[in-house]
């Protein structure tokens, strides 16, 4: 047995099948290694050891401690005893016993329909920040109101709501998100604090009117997690290395591509977090500002005042910036302000909505941006997606299917181990946990702008950048599934088949 175990009293008695657990109080924390100490002692073989005593779905189980209770509402002692149906406590062979019970939160079941609007809000965000998810939706229909979590990109339905409720439910998010109430016809945006566990999280509001009432969308920003160390972004050393040069340059912009919610922004502020800010003038124009950072300059951006990204860009190449962060090119004259603003020496980063490299610059060229500006000006272009990470907890050697090697394309290197998450409670059961980025990086150098100003062809444009990237975004992909990180599965499901 591991040394991290206690010894503990040999009359600690075993569990039964119909053992309760005692009262539980607030915060109150419940050990169950010793009642289960003496079990494991007394099984040669425990390599799957199942009780059915009171605990929600499958938990793991770490010897050193479970922890049943939280410090915060909805999570009482009612709903503790309510959760506790059955655990699972297993140990893969020749693994240590380790690791904290994790609780599925995505099983426990909230009685929404006895909670006021208040209560109802404050519980779905409190179950959606202990799911780790990013956003929540909810959906009217004609008999009532889904509520679903997006978790690590993909949506879990959790709730329906009775149709009498979704008018409070709906007004008290417009209340705390400070929204017109009274307006149901129109599309309205808006965001709110909230308190998790003593960290504050930014939640950004946007509803939109549908045949059977307005639906809801909430992003949840956890502003601890939004800077992350570039090297933890999933980047190999040889990308980390180029994104290194391209930001070094002392001016020139910087595109950062992929469509909505592939990592645009966390990469941005992780590019940010590099520079040394107390040397140099950083602005940044965002709607919202999701993470207010020192010594950094961040302008909101207010489009029903009339402040948009174009005129808050004439504004502050005004202010001696060294580097400007334009949240994103939207429209003609944003990205003609943007490249002449670059030209002058300033750094400029900004995203854009395109899906790989080479139809960033047609499209950029399409929007009427001069084919020498966009040439000079731009540094390098990132393209970005998040795909699933496979669950090290339920992870185990798979082989590829020949539709998935074909659907990966006839030359990459498939050889190998594969694995594939066989799903656990800790991923609830669905094989992932967490995600990673992909990523497509192009250094501009002088045969690609030469190429750009005389001309060159859409069509042999997009071949020829495909060709001067190192790494490719299929590339990445395989390279993840090939380290036993993601799954062909997954890759496909984001950046789809191989033409």
């Amino acid at each position: 047995m591991p040394s991290t175990i206690r010894e503990f009293d040999s009359r600690t008695p075993l569990p039964q099948s119909n053992w309760v657990p005692p009262q539980l109080e607030w915060g109150a924390k419940f050990d169950l290694a010793p009642y289960i100490y003496n079990f494991f002692l007394a099984k040669s073989d425990f390599a799957n050891i199942n009780f059915n005593f009171p605990l929600s779905r499958q938990v793991r189980l770490g010897l050193d401690a479970i922890r049943l209770g939280t410090t915060t509402p909805p999570y009482s002692r009612a709903h503790i005893r309510a959760w506790i149906k059955t655990a699972s406590f297993m140990r893969a062979p020749g693994s240590a016993l380790r690791d904290c019970c994790i609780i599925n939160l995505m099983s426990k079941k909230i009685d929404y329909a006895t909670k006021s609007a208040p209560e109802v809000v404050d519980q779905m965000l409190h179950q959606a920040i202990e799911s780790k998810a990013s956003d929540v939706h909810l959906d009217p229909e004609r008999d009532g109101m889904n509520i679903r979590l997006r978790v690590d990109g993909t949506l879990y339905p959790i709730e329906k709501l009775q149709t009498f409720a979704e008018e409070e439910i709906v007004s008290r998010i417009k209340v705390v998100a400070q929204m017109d109430i009274a307006e149901h016809r129109f599309p309205q945006d808006g965001h709110f604090e909230f308190t998790h566990n003593e960290r504050i999280y930014n939640i950004r509001v946007s509803t939109a009117p549908t045949i059977y009432g307005e639906a809801v969308a909430l992003r949840i920003l956890n502003r601890e997690d939004v800077i992350v160390n570039l090297g933890d972004l999933g980047l190999n050393p040889g990308q980390l290395e180029t994104i290194t040069k391209i930001i070094a340059s002392p001016y020139g912009i910087v595109l950062v591509t992929g469509p909505t919610g592939s990592g645009k922004t966390t990469l941005l502020y992780s590019i940010l977090s590099t520079f040394n800010k107390s040397s140099r003038n950083i602005i940044t124009l965002e709607d919202p500002v999701e993470f207010p950072m020192s010594s950094v300059r961040q302008i909101q951006i207010e489009e029903n005042i009339g402040l948009g990204f174009a005129k808050s860009m004439r504004a502050v190449v005004r202010q001696d910036p060294d580097i400007i962060m334009l949240g994103e090119i939207r429209d003609t004259d944003s990205a003609q302000m943007a490249f002449q603003s670059a030209l002058t020496g300033i750094l400029i980063f900004s995203t854009f909505h395109t899906f790989d490299v080479p139809g960033l610059v047609i499209r950029l060229i399409e929007m009427g941006v001069p084919r020498s500006v966009v040439a000079h000006a731009l540094s390098g272009v990132i393209s970005t997606r998040l795909v699933r990470k496979i669950c090290p907890s339920c992870a185990a050697p798979y082989i590829l299917t020949d539709f998935e090697k074909k659907s990966l394309g006839d030359g990459a290197d498939l050889s190998g181990e594969f694995k594939k998450g066989k799903g656990c409670a800790t991923c609830r059961e669905s094989g992932y946990l967490g995600r990673t980025g992909l990523f497509e990086i192009v250094q501009f150098d002088e045969e690609i702008r030469s190429n750009i100003i005389e001309g060159m062809p859409a069509s042999a444009l997009r071949e020829f950048l495909a060709k001067k990237s190192p790494m490719n975004l299929r590339a990445s992909a395989i390279e993840k599934i090939a380290n036993g990180i993601t799954t062909p599965e997954e890759v496909l499901r984001v950046i789809g088949m191989s033409v």
